[in-house]
């Protein structure tokens, strides 16, 4: 567990004016900016047999911004919920294979005063991962990556303002080929696919790709 707290104090030397006379003067009438964070985690490690181990993670975060003003006087601007969960999986079944895998939850939500330009804003979003490698020899490996994301918090509010908040989805795999052909020489070869849709830009920002990678290190 841990808490911080930030204190932003601002004089505003330069500016002489009075903020009370004719209203708020931004942003020489902030006079004042705290932010408290209290963050707590708890961490399982499981290994049932000694090449199978798990580990779950619960994080828990509150964070609370509050603003205060020459005039209007103290305003709390948000308050920030996180919860996470975090769960992954090793496993080599023989000496040469291992495989890898994990899940990560993430429930986020951002609290703000009423209005009707904001709302509550959601982070939530399931990422998800699995990975592989395999050693074909003594000096070549193939490794196998695949990946998801997926957030879906948009909230339609095109006939006052920008929609609000994500919607997007991402899946990407990658194949990836190794071959060590000396202490110094190395020959490193790729082949992904992703695709992307974002619900945020109607479509704009939407792709299919494929990726051709080659790399050639040399260690003196």
């Amino acid at each position: 567990y841990n808490y911080r707290l930030k204190i932003a104090d601002f004089d505003h030397r330069r500016d002489s004016s009075n903020n009370r006379a004719g209203g708020d003067r931004y942003p020489a009438y902030i006079i004042d900016n705290d932010i408290a964070s209290h963050d707590a985690n708890v961490r399982l490690s499981w290994r049932p047999r000694p090449m199978l181990s798990f580990v779950t993670r619960y994080a828990h975060m509150r964070t609370t911004l509050v603003t205060s003003m020459d005039g209007p006087g103290e305003v709390t601007n948000g308050k920030l919920t996180r919860h996470i969960v975090t769960q992954t999986a090793t496993w080599n079944p023989t000496a040469r294979l291992y495989l890898m895998g994990a899940v990560n939850l993430t429930y986020d939500q951002l609290w703000v005063p009423a209005h009707r330009l904001t709302f509550p804003s959601d982070n939530n979003y399931l990422s998800a991962s699995l990975g592989a490698g395999y050693a074909l020899g003594k000096t070549t490996d193939l490794f196998l990556d695949v990946n998801h994301y997926r957030a879906d918090n948009v909230i339609e509010n095109s006939a006052v303002t920008l929609p609000l908040n994500a919607g997007h989805s991402q899946q990407s795999g990658f194949l990836t080929w190794v071959w060590k052909y000396s202490e110094q020489l190395v020959y490193t070869t790729k082949y992904g696919y992703a695709r992307n849709r974002d619900g945020m830009f109607g479509g704009q920002n939407d792709f299919d790709a494929h990726l051709f990678y080659g790399k050639v290190q040399y260690r003196f």
